[in-house]
């Protein structure tokens, strides 16, 4: 045999066996289950894991379980618009933007409101509607004063512990959190 044939037969039997070596390998990885439809299905898994964690997050957030919300993550959001609606509904802060489109909304109804108690009605009703319409245009108090509480005020809706609603005479409704 000629040193090329050799060579060459050298050079088949390595391929030979590089090839056995694969299909072995092959083997070996389908007892163990790592093939790739193994492998999809450890991903889809792991991501279904994720989701139903990030899932169970964002309901005990939004339910407040254990004050999370309301002592750490609320103060933390502030005014992010997409952060915030993850939060509950009473612990949601208004933009500036928002504030300002309400208010606006709020005079245009309180103005609309005033308009009303004053022309409809019973003498009464007429009556206290001057009277708030008088008290609304003095602007904030800093003393709380029982009588004008009973003149202006309609109800305080409680909502729980640290979640009101005011509701004035004029229809105006505000919310506190303490």
């Amino acid at each position: 045999m000629s040193e090329k044939e050799v060579e060459r037969e050298r050079k088949e039997k390595i391929e030979k066996l590089k090839e056995e070596k694969r299909q072995m390998e092959e083997e070996l990885d389908d007892l163990k289950g790592n093939t790739k439809k193994g492998k999809a299905i450890c991903a889809l898994v792991g991501i279904l894991v994720v989701l139903l964690l990030l899932g169970g997050i964002t309901v005990l957030i939004k339910t407040d379980a254990g004050g999370f919300a309301t002592s750490s993550l609320a103060p933390l959001i502030g005014d992010v618009p997409v952060a915030r609606s993850i939060l509950p509904k009473y612990l949601q802060r208004k933009t500036a933007k928002e504030l300002a489109a309400e208010q606006a909304a709020q005079q245009a109804a309180s103005q609309q409101n005033d308009t009303q108690m004053i022309e409809g009605g019973s003498s009464l009703e007429k009556i206290r509607g001057k009277q708030m319409i008088e008290l609304t245009k003095e602007g904030k108090i800093d003393v709380f004063v029982p009588e004008l509480i009973q003149m202006v005020l309609e109800m305080i809706e409680v909502h729980d512990l640290e979640h009101f609603t005011v509701c004035f005479l004029d229809g105006t409704k505000k919310e506190i959190l303490v």
